[in-house]
């Protein structure tokens, strides 16, 4: 079943994504009455819908992309190391400028004072051409170092961090990053699920990822990771709080009958948990809000 349920959600890319996801949803559930069924059907779809929404040459902008800042940064590079060069031949001059001074020492009369002079002179610029070569070598300094900093993708920043050697460590800085930084987290968790994606720990770092996408109002892909956690790790603390996730985003959504059908699972299968009283009480809520069917007229 689940191979027709993947046909129906590429299909469903081509029409509109909510309506769709309907439809099909809908279709699914006449094979079946169990909420369970239903709820994973359309947990699927949605995660499967997530990919409608990205373009295609999003690759290649980010290649392009990298591939100019790379070339601004070894321009910046040729130029600071020309910069140093120049440094090391005002050095030389200076020192070739004491040398006459001392030659000129060992004159006497018109001869010295003529030397001296010229002497003073050229030390005074070369002082002033080493001033103006050391304030632009700070310049381009501080511009690589700005260069780094700003134009460094989550991809490189991630790659940057130094990973523990445990994998419950690894899923630690995972969830800090995912706090702090959103975007370098989630890099390193697609890299953890990359290496143990059937450990008991990818529960969280499936559920921690999918709350991430959800504070950011990304439905589909918060869906794709929540919905992970139910199918693969239904066993875990995770579940019931993914379940409960799941409905928050069906219903932004518009998915009304999505939403409610995970809450029932919540109640259904973790009956003891704090997330099933959640709920209950916003299964109330959606009961006392929900419109109430007209009275068939009497003839």
């Amino acid at each position: 079943m689940w191979h027709r349920q993947e046909g129906d959600a590429n299909r469903a890319c081509v029409g509109g994504p909510d309506r769709s996801a309907s439809a099909i949803f809908w279709g699914m559930s006449a094979l079946s009455q169990k909420n369970a069924s239903l709820f994973f059907c359309a947990l699927t779809l949605a995660s499967a819908l997530a990919g409608c929404f990205y373009p295609a040459g999003r690759g290649k902008l980010m290649e392009e992309r990298m591939s100019k800042v790379e070339q601004d940064r070894d321009d910046l590079t040729a130029e600071l190391a020309a910069a140093r060069g120049k440094i090391d031949e005002k050095i030389a001059e200076v020192s070739k400028a004491l040398e006459e001074l001392e030659r000129a020492a060992r004159r006497s009369g018109a001869d010295l004072g003529i030397q001296f002079d010229r002497s003073l002179n050229e030390l005074g610029s070369l002082r002033g051409q080493l001033e103006q070569a050391l304030f632009r070598l700070e310049q381009l300094e501080a511009r690589v170092a700005q260069q780094k900093s700003v134009e460094s993708t989550p991809e490189e920043k991630a790659q940057a961090l130094e990973r523990p050697a445990d994998k419950k460590g690894f899923a630690e800085l995972v969830s800090a990053k995912l706090a702090t930084e959103p975007k370098v987290g989630r890099a390193l968790a697609s890299e953890w699920l990359r290496k143990w994606p059937r450990d008991p720990l990818a529960a969280r770092v499936h559920y921690e990822l999918g709350s991430s996408y959800l504070s950011s109002k990304e439905w589909r892909a918060a869906l794709g990771e929540l919905a992970e956690v139910a199918k693969s790790f239904p066993k875990s603390e995770w579940a019931p709080g993914a379940l409960l996730k799941s409905s928050e985003a069906f219903g932004a959504l518009k998915m009304s009958e999505e939403s409610r059908l995970a809450l029932d699972e919540v109640v259904a299968s973790y009956p003891k948990s704090a997330e099933a009283k959640t709920a209950k009480s916003r299964l109330a809520a959606m009961k006392k809000s929900a419109p109430t069917a007209p009275k068939p007229k009497k003839k």
